[in-house]
C-alpha cells in the first residue's frame, strides 16, 4: 500500500525504448504520480534533471542501463554530482549478475529493477522510496520543532505549524510524543491574533 498524505515526487524516466516508457508512465500514473518526465538518452536525461533541480523538484530516476549515448554508470555519476541525495532505480535486461548489481549499488543506485519489468516489483520499490522519503521529512520536521521549542518558553501549535510549514496534525503528533515523556507541557494561556490578509499568527 502506498503511503497516504505524502506529496508524490516527480519521476524522471531515462529510457530509449518508447514502449517501455509508455508502460512505466501508465503504471506510475495508476500509483498516483502526476509529474512524470521522459527522455530517450543520457544526455537529454541529465539536461532535464538539471532543469528539475533548479526548480527544487528532485525526481526519482528510473534509469535504463544501456542507453544509446552512455551507460548507466556515467549517468549516475553526473546525477549524483548535481544532487547527491538523488534516488536512482536501475532497469536492465543485461546486467543481472550479483557482481553487476553490487557495482551499480556502489555507484549510487538505490534499487535494481530487472527486465522484463514486473509491475509488482516496481510498486514495491516505489513503496520503499516513499517510506524513506517520509522518514527523512519527519526527521527534518522533528529537528526544526526541537529548535523552536528550545528557543521559546511558550509557543502555540499554530505558530509551530506556520514556522515549519507542516500540517498541524503532524506537529501535534510530535508534541504529544514529547508530552508523554515530560519534555513539553500544555497551557491555555497563549492568545493568538491572526492577520486577515496573510493568515500569519502573532502571539499576544
Amino acid at each position: 500500500m502506498m503511503l497516504s498524505g505524502l506529496q508524490k515526487k516527480d519521476i524522471l524516466i531515462i529510457e530509449d525504448s518508447n514502449a517501455v516508457t509508455i508502460l512505466l508512465r501508465q503504471f506510475l500514473e495508476r500509483l498516483d504520480y502526476k509529474k512524470i518526465h521522459a527522455c530517450e538518452n543520457g544526455e537529454s536525461g541529465i539536461i532535464k534533471f538539471k532543469e528539475l533541480v533548479k526548480t527544487n523538484n528532485i525526481p526519482i530516476v528510473l534509469l535504463d542501463y544501456n542507453l544509446p549515448d552512455m551507460n548507466a554508470f556515467s549517468v549516475i555519476t553526473q546525477l549524483l554530482t548535481i544532487h547527491p541525495e538523488t534516488k536512482v532505480v536501475i532497469e536492465t535486461a543485461s546486467e543481472k549478475s550479483e557482481d553487476g548489481i553490487k557495482k551499480m549499488i556502489a555507484y549510487g543506485a538505490h534499487h535494481y529493477l530487472p527486465k522484463p519489468i514486473r509491475f509488482e516489483k516496481l510498486k514495491e520499490i516505489m513503496n520503499i522510496l516513499e517510506a524513506e522519503e517520509h522518514e527523512i521529512k519527519t526527521k527534518k520536521l522533528h529537528s526544526r520543532l526541537d529548535e523552536l521549542l528550545k528557543s521559546n518558553s511558550k509557543i502555540s501549535l499554530s505558530r509551530l505549524s506556520q514556522s515549519t510549514r507542516a500540517d498541524s496534525q503532524e506537529v501535534l503528533a510530535y508534541l504529544e510524543e514529547l508530552e508523554s515523556i515530560g519534555k513539553v507541557s500544555r497551557t491555555d494561556e497563549i492568545k493568538e491574533i491572526s492577520c486577515n490578509r496573510c493568515g500569519s499568527v502573532i502571539i499576544a
